[in-house]
């Protein structure tokens, strides 16, 4: 979509004023800008990782493009080549961003075949230049046209004039340039289409099994590609998967915001983000990737309320017991800062979970919901893991019981797989459920072997907010 200049000015004030409110918190809460890289450090690796594989995919596709101009028969479908290589319709349209490529570039074996169509389609189109008057519109498009195709035919002959009988046979040539004509898109020579060639002719060949790419770690930073129409709403991201993937889109784009739209305060992606990388993270919070100012106000009130720091002199001075002070407030208090937090009354929640008749059971949900949310933000993640992913566990089975819908067996990852099967969830939703599914077998004491694998409390608030987001989906599906 186009943005007026005045949209643009007030999105940047907006971020200004985010960024803000980004550096008073760091300068407020102690340890904080130290978690913040420690937050948006794995995006580093990971950017290295993805571009490190996307290069050496890129040097892969150019050797064997080499390999596939030597060896035509690489290119007939009909004639296997190495047992494990398999046939790609599309692979060497991969080399479009390269001076070399199947557009740049046919086959010299195909030239006189080209010519002569070029030769027949001038005749036609100097016949119809002859029924304008000279000035006319259509008759000056018609001298633009055949203009341009005769150069094509000169260029052509020129490349295989140079050619040995042999090589005329063998190699490829140069195709024409392309034509550059101001205020109109630039127009490529597609040979093929002289030729009635299919693209998968041009394009297609045998290659070797491919070693599938890492992640691209943008992929949650970017609005989803099928979103990109013009004149519509985009989508601002997809939805994370899990709560880590969450917290962490959280640090990263507050992060960028701070650093680039606020001057002389300590950058919190110094000596961490490559320079290339923080132009990247940067391009994602351009309005024309979609308004994120309410993602960041949300962001940064969910980093708020983590209260990630490490202050031991006031955890020195918190008297005893006051770590469970929370859990003395009554129900009524703990369930209006549930809404305070995550936009939902417990009113609210009792209709997106109509479904659970049983009033016996509605109170237990309830219950442990509450105490989940009170063990997260007094800082028990594993019991509240365990809560929250034991009421995520439970609504599955009671929503698949209620559309008589029978699992595989009666286990948490049977309940998920039976929703994905049967369109009830979303995928990225089904995906939530997963993630919590392993963090509660990850609690047992066995499998918590390092401090890699011990749960944050950013994880624990994250699993209860799940809840919310899978309780909001049956809905949609229940009312489409």
């Amino acid at each position: 979509m186009a943005f007026s200049s005045k949209q643009e000015n007030d999105y940047e004030s907006q971020l200004e004023q985010i960024a803000g409110e980004v550096d008073g918190y760091i300068v407020k809460t102690d340890g904080s800008l130290e978690y913040f890289r420690e937050q948006i450090r794995p995006l580093a690796q990971k950017w290295k990782t993805y571009h490190e594989a996307v290069d050496k995919r890129k040097k892969e596709l150019l050797d064997h493009w080499e390999k596939v101009k030597k060896n035509p028969t690489l290119q007939d479908k009909n004639i296997k080549q190495s047992e494990n290589w398999e046939w790609d319709k599309f692979y060497l349209h991969g080399l479009g961003s390269f001076g070399s490529n199947p557009i740049n570039e046919m086959p010299a074996k195909y030239a006189l075949d080209v010519m002569a169509a070029l030769e027949k389609y001038l005749e036609r189109k100097e016949k119809n230049e002859r029924g304008y008057p000279e000035n006319s519109s259509e008759y000056k498009r018609l001298q633009e046209a055949i203009a341009k195709q005769r150069q094509d035919l000169e260029d052509i002959r020129s490349e295989f004039d140079k050619l040995s009988s042999a090589k005329k046979k063998s190699v490829w040539i140069k195709t024409p340039p392309k034509t550059v004509i101001p205020n109109k898109a630039y127009v490529k020579f597609t040979w093929w289409r002289y030729l009635n060639l299919p693209e998968e002719a041009v394009f297609g060949c045998w290659r070797p099994p491919l070693i599938p790419l890492p992640e691209d770690p943008f992929d949650i930073l970017k609005p989803v590609e099928s979103e990109y129409y013009i004149n519509q709403t985009r989508k601002e991201l997809p939805d994370a998967r899990n709560p880590q993937e969450e917290y962490e889109r959280y640090y990263i784009f507050l992060s960028s915001v701070h650093d680039n739209y606020l001057q002389g305060v300590e950058k919190i992606t110094e000596g961490i983000w490559f320079n290339n990388l923080q132009t990247a993270v940067l391009c994602c919070l351009d309005k024309g990737h979609g308004d994120k100012t309410a993602f960041l106000k949300a962001a940064l009130g969910r980093v708020c309320q983590s209260n990630h720091k490490t202050d031991k002199k006031k955890e020195q001075e918190k008297p005893e017991g006051n770590m469970l002070m929370m859990s003395s407030r009554s129900s009524k208090e703990n369930w209006e800062a549930i809404r305070s937090e995550y936009g939902i009354s417990k009113k609210d929640f009792g209709k997106k979970i109509n479904f659970v008749s049983d009033s016996f059971k509605r109170k237990i949900i309830f219950r442990d919901i509450e105490h989940a949310f009170v063990l997260a933000s007094q800082g028990f993640p594993k019991p509240a893991i365990i809560l929250a992913g034991g009421v995520i566990e439970e609504l599955l089975r009671l929503y698949l019981e209620n559309k008589n819908i029978n699992p595989k067996c009666d286990k948490f990852f049977a309940y998920i797989e039976a929703c994905e099967n049967k369109k009830l969830l979303k995928r990225g939703v089904s995906r939530l459920s997963d993630s919590i599914r392993d963090f509660r077998n990850l609690v047992h004491l066995d499998n918590e072997k390092t401090k890699r694998y011990t749960i944050s409390k950013a994880a624990a608030k994250g699993a209860v907010a799940s809840i919310f987001t899978i309780t909001n989906d049956f809905q949609k599906v229940s009312s489409s």
